[in-house]
């Protein structure tokens, strides 16, 4: 099933792009216009759309969420983005850490907010002793999109196959069961 819905979003074609930024109603100079293609097709070239846009959007559907490193050079910055490389969306998580104080009426009041996201190869979920550190990376760094599903309660993002998990693990049991009942009466 997954891979009809793949198939229907991504269609690529050697002769085609896959995607292309139509800013016909875009309020802005043709240069400008200009501008923003150029630097469209520079992602896209660093991405290396064209072939791994599948591969992009399988994994944004399966986990409802997708995370991209922006790796510029600190030496030369005005070169702009060098590399863009895609994370595990089970290795980073957003954290913000937010300082209370109290004002001379006792109200509490938010004095600071930091913001940063953590990075651990072996999983910022997993519990357990790992040998890998986790590392801070700045907000900045990230480029970030999700399903745009939360789940209410936890405030979670969910993938769009999120309703589907009880319905796959039920058709497991109901075939797990079936073996059994097969052994059983052979």
């Amino acid at each position: 099933g997954i891979e009809e819905i793949l198939n229907e979003a991504i269609v690529s074609s050697e002769n085609k792009p896959v995607v292309n930024l139509v800013l016909d109603d875009f309020p802005a100079s043709e240069e400008f216009k200009k501008i923003i293609h150029q630097e469209f097709n520079y992602i896209l070239n660093l991405l290396d759309f064209q072939n791994n846009a599948y591969d992009y959007f399988r994994r944004f559907y399966i986990d409802g969420r997708i995370f991209f490193h922006i790796l510029i050079d600190m030496k030369k910055p005005k070169n702009g983005i060098q590399d863009l490389r895609q994370l595990d969306s089970t290795t980073i998580k957003k954290i913000k850490e937010i300082t209370r104080s109290n004002d001379e009426n006792l109200v509490p009041i938010i004095t600071n907010v930091n913001e940063y996201y953590l990075f651990n190869e072996t999983g910022v979920y997993a519990s357990g002793n790992s040998n890998c550190q986790d590392i801070r990376i700045s907000l900045d760094s990230i480029a970030y999109s999700n399903s745009g599903l939360v789940d209410p309660k936890t405030g979670m993002v969910l993938s769009y196959l999120h309703k589907v998990l009880k319905v796959a693990n039920q058709l497991s049991m109901i075939e797990s069961a079936m073996i059994i009942y097969r052994l059983s009466r052979a």
